[in-house]
């Protein structure tokens, strides 16, 4: 899942933390995606090393964090702008859609013309237009790890009616505490219904679709008051402390809604939720002190290139699949394993970072560019 808020290019040095976190939510989701490929790295890896691996799908989480804070750190800017909702979206429109829109091409042309399965022209329109999101057979399954980008876009069209109205940290806890308790009781109801044959791929579908994501954003919000002079008044009620422990407390009595989606491994008793608030906090930690380790121009960089990044690293894997290169050792015990399993995190990385770097060139920074121009030109007239 990528990182699709404004890109902050040359940060000033209190805000690198952002693009690193990017940087580290983006090789996070690699983990997880290069354990989906060798064939048989996993099966050696102890139950620890497993959990490591596969929590690495957290890493989308800690980008729409993220990208909430510095979606409303925009829009808090911008004020000023006479047309600032207008050239909200169009800014999110041209940061993200011209490499979606690259991704979309690719991803057709690899599955129809060199895997041999056709894609619906449905499916295509539904990409194109940001709303794959609504489509268990599609949220998915045209350019993959495309579900969070259909979260995000479903968050651009609350920001703005959001950004008004919460205001103080009081404001963000109770929404974050609302979302929570509004997407477990969808789940309760939604989950049985099984609307689909698949039912692995219904409860995958409950999971991805953008209410349930939206309280993760929620701390994004809140870690935007934390941070801001926007959120001046940091108190808290104590009716809003009774409701947010309720909520945490329903979400884990209920192990979100249905024991099946915990069987599936698509979610363990809104696990992305407590990631969510972890990630909040290192943020926070971050912006007051930045240890080089976390925060360094190499991470800053691929943090920078991310959403690039986040999109061309599966189609490396993809051709190492279908080249009979995934294995780039054979792994017969744990050691020749692990030993596989990083070299080839290794070479999809350094690959990923040189793709995405000439993308990133030439084909997000023109777009922005392009969309900054749209908008001084409208702002005149």
């Amino acid at each position: 899942m990528v990182d699709t808020a404004p890109v902050i290019i040359a940060p000033p040095a209190k805000l690198n933390y952002v693009n690193a976190l990017r940087g580290w939510a983006i090789l996070l989701v690699l983990l997880v995606h290069n354990g989906l490929y060798g064939s048989t790295d996993l099966h050696y890896f102890s139950p620890l090393l497993q959990t490591v691996v596969n929590q690495g799908a957290r890493g989308v989480q800690l980008f729409f964090v993220m990208s909430a804070f510095t979606l409303f750190l925009s829009m808090s800017r911008r004020k000023q702008e006479k047309h600032p909702t207008r050239n909200f979206f169009l800014r999110r429109f041209f940061r993200i859609a011209p490499m979606f829109y690259v991704g979309i091409a690719f991803y057709t042309y690899w599955f129809s013309g060199v895997m041999g399965h056709p894609v619906s022209l449905a499916k295509i329109v539904a990409s194109l237009t940001f709303l794959h999101g609504v489509n268990p057979y599609w949220i998915d399954s045209l350019v993959p790890g495309s579900w969070s980008l259909a979260a995000e876009w479903w968050f651009y069209a609350l920001a703005p009616f959001l950004m008004p109205r919460l205001t103080t940290v009081d404001k963000a806890v109770r929404f974050i505490a609302y979302t929570m308790l509004a997407a477990c009781l969808l789940s309760i109801v939604l989950t049985p219904l099984h609307a689909i044959p698949e039912q692995e791929l219904w409860y995958s579908f409950l999971f991805s679709f953008w209410s349930n994501q939206l309280p993760v954003f929620g701390f994004g919000i809140l870690l935007y008051l934390l941070l801001t002079k926007d959120g001046q008044d940091k108190s808290l009620q104590a009716t809003t402390l009774l409701l947010a422990a309720g909520a945490v407390l329903f979400v884990l009595f209920t192990g979100f809604g249905n024991n099946s989606l915990q069987r599936t491994g698509a979610v363990s008793e809104g696990q992305h939720y407590w990631f969510a608030g972890a990630f909040m906090l290192l943020a926070l930690g971050l912006s007051k002190h930045a240890p080089r380790l976390l925060v360094n121009p190499i991470i800053n960089y691929i943090g920078e290139i991310s959403f690039s990044f986040y999109l061309c690293h599966f189609a490396i894997l993809f051709m190492l699949e279908r080249t009979g290169h995934s294995d780039l050792i054979h792994p017969t015990r744990m050691l020749t394993a692990l030993l596989d399993f990083s070299l080839r995190y290794v070479l999809v990385a350094i690959g990923s970072i040189l793709i995405s770097t000439a993308l990133y060139r030439l084909v997000e920074i023109p777009a922005q560019n392009l969309g900054k121009r749209l908008i001084v030109y409208l702002e005149k007239n």
